[in-house]
C-alpha cells in the first residue's frame, strides 16, 4: 500500500511541474518512422514479391495501397499514369508490370 501512495505522489508532483504529453503526440506512425526512400523501396520489394508469383494485379494492388499510406508517396504522379495504363489494357505481363513499378523513384 506504501508503494501504491508512493507512485501516486509522484505522479501527480510530476504532472503538476509539467504539462501531460497528449496520447496523439505518443502514438508513433509508420510514416514518421522511414524516410521517402525506404517506405518506396519497401513498397516495391512487397509488389516484387508478387510479380515473381506471377500475381500481376494483387502486386499493382499492393504497391498503390503500400504508396498510399505516406503522404510524400500518395500523390505521385505515375501512380495516376499507370491506372490509366491499366485501364487502357496496358501492364499485363511481369516483365511490364515490374519494369513499372520498379521505375518509380
Amino acid at each position: 500500500m506504501k508503494l501504491l501512495a508512493w507512485l501516486k505522489k509522484l505522479l501527480v508532483k510530476d504532472l503538476a511541474e509539467e504539462k501531460p504529453t497528449p496520447f496523439k503526440n505518443l502514438v508513433s506512425r509508420e510514416e514518421n518512422l522511414v524516410s521517402r526512400e525506404e517506405h518506396l523501396e519497401w513498397a516495391k520489394k512487397r509488389a516484387n514479391e508478387y510479380i515473381d508469383k506471377g500475381e500481376l494485379m494483387n502486386a499493382i494492388n499492393s504497391f498503390y495501397s503500400d504508396m498510399s499510406k505516406k503522404p510524400e508517396t500518395k500523390d505521385h504522379k505515375f501512380l495516376k499514369i499507370g491506372r490509366q495504363i491499366i485501364l487502357s489494357g496496358g501492364l499485363k505481363s511481369q516483365k511490364e508490370v515490374k519494369e513499372f513499378i520498379d521505375g518509380f523513384k
